[in-house]
């Protein structure tokens, strides 16, 4: 074990979504009601310093597992084994017949040192027997994943798989995995009359009358639920690469992000762990506020696992451009206090008790990932800003302090950005003057910052 962040995050929140059958209607996701009841007879997962993971699946096994090594890893887990016995398409009932017989009919991909590797013609009773488990997963084919009929296969399945487990201390997981794209071709989606929300509901409705109600199935991951989530943002239906298989980057990043919290309790803010490629479907590599809503709708997944949270980054055109509005609260706007980058004492951090601190509201200091160029910044009238800039966390001589700005927009372009490495921004009066308390309520909203998507 690296270090202690799991266990501290498990205590915190739990593993797994036993509690999703008491949902709760929260307007933000700080907290997901995901924990379950963890007896006596079974130990947490990372009581031995090791997170092991197999699942039997196919090819959106594949998807939901392909980063889920380096989430861990760089999340602190100190060991991690992982396996996935994959048939393209495989039902439930392909799984059955497999398990009765013991057939090779798999390949098995396994991954302990963050790369894949797979061996053909495998057994699924053998891979289930290699290891002491910690979770075992399964899941139902994309085409019959909201057919309630074609989950009646699982419980024999479950009793053939746990007769194999070498472990008291597995625990039996269900992805509950995602609707297609709504252009999709894919030969089941008349199934669902061709509609990405109907295929949606009659998943989570399945999952709920055949998933829920099994106590062998201790933890359900809303992974289809946190795809519908990002749906919702600017992001778009853009999160499969034919339709049904995840995009390579975005969409298999939140299929591992939200497995993996579901399993561990960890929260996927504390995950710093992101594909860094250019994403083939959104022809752009993840920015800052890619990671953000990703964040937000696995929370909000989490904490309402069968029903989709409509996201607050939603795209809008002003001026011919489209931009997504940073929430106010990722301003981090303190009252009472400025910055000035060019003070002898402290030219970085906040003054809060100066002679003129009161004249002030302040917002946190943004990288130029965060506050990427292009971004629109605008002022409502009668207030004014002071585009206070760093490099390095350097001073600035008197002379190179920004100065204030009271025009309604500006664009935060590269000659904006200039060498700077870190901006913020001190608010105030245009009149100046100390701020009343309805003053500082209305200073909190005069300013607004959009980041082109």
């Amino acid at each position: 074990m690296k270090n202690k962040l799991m266990l501290t995050a498990l205590l915190l929140v739990g593993t797994g979504l036993v509690a999703c059958k008491q949902n709760t209607a929260n307007s933000s996701p700080a907290m997901p009601n995901n924990s379950i009841s963890i007896g006596a007879e079974k130990e947490y997962w990372d009581s031995d310093g090791k997170l092991k993971v197999l699942t039997i699946g196919n090819s959106f096994s594949d998807d939901t597992m392909e980063y889920f090594y380096q989430i861990a890893d760089l999340v602190g887990v100190g060991d991690i084994e992982l396996g996935n016995l994959y048939i393209g398409g495989c039902t439930l009932e392909t799984h059955l017949n497999n398990a009765r017989d013991n057939s090779p009919s798999y390949e098995y991909r396994t991954n302990y040192d963050g790369s894949w590797s797979t061996e053909f013609k495998y057994k699924m009773l053998d891979a289930v027997s290699s290891n002491d488990w910690d979770f075992i997963s399964f899941q139902q084919a994309s085409g019959y994943s909201g057919i309630e009929s074609s989950y009646d296969y699982l419980e024999e399945l479950m009793d053939i798989v746990e007769g194999y487990c070498i472990s008291k201390n597995t625990r039996f997981v269900w992805n509950m995995t995602w609707a297609y794209q709504q252009n999709s071709s894919h030969g089941d989606f008349p199934k669902y009359d061709n509609s990405q929300t109907k295929m949606y509901q009659m998943i989570t409705t399945t999952v709920q009358n055949k998933i829920v109600p099994n106590k062998r199935i201790e933890i359900i991951s809303p992974t289809g639920t946190a795809i519908q989530n990002v749906r919702q943002s600017y992001i778009g239906d853009k999160l499969t690469r034919d339709g049904y298989h995840l995009s390579y980057n975005f969409g298999r990043y939140i299929a591992g992000c939200t497995f993996f919290s579901s399993l561990t309790g960890i929260l996927p803010t504390m995950i710093s762990y992101f594909p860094t490629g250019v994403d083939a479907q959104l022809k752009r590599a993840m920015t800052k506020m890619d990671l953000d809503v990703i964040q937000d709708a696995i929370l909000f997944a989490l904490d309402k696992p069968f029903e989709v949270t409509k996201s607050q980054y939603v795209a809008k055109t002003i001026d011919g451009v489209k931009y997504v509005q940073m929430p106010q609260s990722e301003l981090g706007i303190v009252d009472c206090a400025f910055y000035n980058s060019s003070a002898e004492d402290d030219w970085y951090n906040l003054k809060y008790n100066d002679s003129i601190s009161d004249n002030f509201l302040a917002t946190r200091r943004f990288t130029k990932k965060e506050l990427p160029v292009g971004s629109l910044i605008v002022i409502e009238n009668g207030w004014k800003y002071r585009p206070e800039g760093w490099i390095a966390g350097n001073k600035n001589a008197s002379e190179n302090r920004p100065i204030n700005v009271t025009e309604e927009k500006i664009i935060a372009d590269v000659v904006w950005w200039g060498r700077y490495t870190e901006r913020a921004f001190n608010i105030s009066k245009a009149s100046g003057g100390p701020l009343s308390k309805e003053e500082i309520e209305q200073g909190r909203e005069c300013l607004e910052i959009y980041i082109p998507v």
